[in-house]
Formats: C-alpha cells, sequence, structure tokens
C-alpha cells in the first residue's frame, strides 16, 4: 500500500470515529437547524461520490428548499408576532402543513 492511500485511509478511519461525535453535537443543533437531516445528505452525496457536485444537485436543492422554507416561516411568525420564530422540532410537521402553501417546488 503506497503512502498516500495509508494516509487516506487512515484520514477516512479519522473521518468515521469523529462522525458519531459531529453527529451528536448536530443533534443538539437541530432545534437551531431545521435543515441539519437536509444538509447531512447533501456532504454524504458528496463523500459517496467522490465529491463530484454534479451528482448531488437534487441533495442540494432540496437543502436550499428546506432552507428557504423555514426562512419564510419564521419572516412570517416574526411578521403575526409569534414566538419562538423558529418553532421547536417537536411542532416543525404541524407548521409544515400550516405553511406548505409557500412550497411551491413540492
Amino acid at each position: 500500500m503506497s503512502a498516500i492511500t495509508e494516509k487516506s485511509s487512515s484520514n477516512r478511519k479519522d473521518h468515521n470515529c469523529n462522525h458519531g461525535i459531529e453527529k451528536a453535537s448536530r443533534q443538539l443543533d437541530k432545534e437551531k437547524h431545521p435543515c441539519i437531516t437536509e444538509q447531512e445528505m447533501s456532504l454524504k452525496c458528496l463523500d459517496d461520490n467522490g465529491y463530484d457536485r454534479d451528482k448531488c444537485n437534487k441533495h442540494f436543492q432540496n437543502y436550499r428548499n428546506c432552507r428557504e422554507f423555514w426562512r419564510l416561516v419564521v419572516l412570517d411568525r416574526k411578521r403575526k408576532g409569534v414566538t419562538p420564530y423558529l418553532p421547536p422540532p417537536q411542532e416543525r410537521s404541524n407548521i409544515k402543513q400550516e405553511y406548505k402553501h409557500l412550497i411551491p417546488w413540492m
């Protein structure tokens, strides 16, 4: 095995070990980041496809759509004086139904 291959393999193992820690910290961010699943799917697609962005366009668009949807929800709730502006994770399924008119891409 060449030094480059060994280094790549070693980095991959380190990345996989750290992934569990990163995932746990991302779970804590889910309250502030409603699109974390879409973000993780985009990153996984890149990793699985050798960082060929063309193969992950659907994932990227899904992530952008998610961010835009929640941005519009927050703006509407601010305008209406509803707090918290970004609803907690347990309320988001109902919010998606309530605001589905904001989702022209569905």
